[in-house]
């Protein structure tokens, strides 16, 4: 694209009758993750009681490139800016593969500068963007953007589904796996558990009643049951679904899965912990990802990994996940943010990152 074409990109903030076209390029792009989609945007800033906003780069009717930043309700230290929030959505910019390496560029630096002016015009206390780990170049421009180095990292897992061969896929994808996952399956199998995919209200009700049950055991941050029914009401039913692990016509594990064009995210597993021991999850996971082969599907995407948590990393791996890591880019606006406590920060700013805690004057 000639300077004389670039001068014709009209950078702007997306407008309600865009929204299908911005759908429709998110859909072109084989990078693009679910946490693009603007109806689950939309959901997470009414969950999270925030505002969203999103910039496209639009030629000659089409979007090339946009950025999605949510603005959380005013703290006491101002107002935080994710690109995405909600348990570490990856955001950032998104540009279209088409675009030559210069174009690219160009348009992922006017619309990080964009995020800029509008963080400073709201007088924001601090913005994190973050890189996304199918789009390495991503991560360049964000650190010459920000000026620095980044502020956080997570490992991203993927696991690379097999595409239809001659061979049953069933034995081509579980050769991808590592012991004891193969194992798992099969006594899950054995133990009569079978598993159906669905789009009923009752099998997000169960999946929620069962994640608060794991997650208060370990002293986690549970999903509050709100978000999984705006799932149901305001997803389409084609970009979601929850895989159900029955014994014996009872329910006893589930797996919430969203979908973009070429990437399943992993988003909320739960099993009742009484039956763990028949391991129905890796039933549940492995039936998940044959449908998902079906579908034509490339990545299954595990979601981040902190450098800490090896046995969540070695959960994911053994599933032939494979890291593609990804980086937290903080500019902070209000120095004061140093002077409060985690605690804090997450009772001002629930659902968003705000400042990596290690780099807190306060510990806890």
């Amino acid at each position: 694209m000639s300077a004389l074409l670039r001068a014709d990109l009209d950078f702007k903030q997306l407008e309600r009758f865009e929204v299908e076209l911005y759908s429709t390029f998110l859909r072109q792009q084989s990078h693009s993750l679910f946490f693009y989609d603007y109806a689950y945007q939309k959901l997470v800033c009414t969950h999270l009681n925030s505002e969203l906003y999103v910039w496209i780069a639009k030629y000659a009717g089409r979007v090339l490139g946009a950025i999605s930043v949510a603005y959380s309700q005013a703290g006491p230290l101002g107002v935080v800016a994710n690109s995405m929030p909600y348990f570490g959505g990856n955001g950032g910019t998104i540009t279209s593969r088409e675009l030559s390496v210069d174009d690219d560029a160009f348009i992922k630096k006017r619309l990080i500068e964009i995020a800029f002016q509008d963080a400073t015009k709201k007088k924001c206390a601090s913005l994190t963007m973050i890189s996304n780990p199918l789009d390495p170049g991503s991560f360049e421009i964000l650190e010459e953007q920000f000026g620095s180095q980044p502020s956080d990292s997570r490992i991203g897992q993927f696991t690379t589904l097999p595409r239809s061969t001659s061979e049953d896929i069933e034995t081509v994808l579980i050769k991808q796996f590592e012991n004891p996952r193969p194992r798992n399956i099969r006594r899950a199998i054995k133990s009569g558990i079978s598993v159906k995919s669905s789009n009923e209200r009752d099998d997000l009700l169960f999946l929620w009643k069962t994640h608060k049950s794991n997650i208060e055991a370990i002293g986690g941050h549970v999903k509050k049951q709100e978000f999984f029914m705006s799932v149901y009401d305001q997803i389409d039913h084609d970009d979601w679904k929850v895989f159900v692990g029955r014994l014996d016509k009872q329910p006893i594990s589930a797996l919430l899965l969203f979908y973009s064009r070429n990437v399943v995210e992993y988003f909320t597993p739960a099993t009742v912990s009484d039956f763990r021991r028949l391991q129905p999850s890796a039933l549940v996971i492995y039936q998940a990802m044959l449908d998902a082969v079906n579908r034509g599907i490339e990545y299954w995407n595990w979601g981040g990994t902190w450098e800490t948590q090896k046995g969540v990393y070695d959960f994911k791996k053994k599933w032939g996940a494979l890291d593609y890591p990804y980086y937290y880019f903080t500019k902070i606006y209000n120095d004061d943010i140093f002077q409060a406590t985690p605690s804090e920060l997450l009772e001002y700013y629930p659902g968003f990152y705000v400042v990596n805690f290690e780099r807190l004057n306060i510990n806890e």
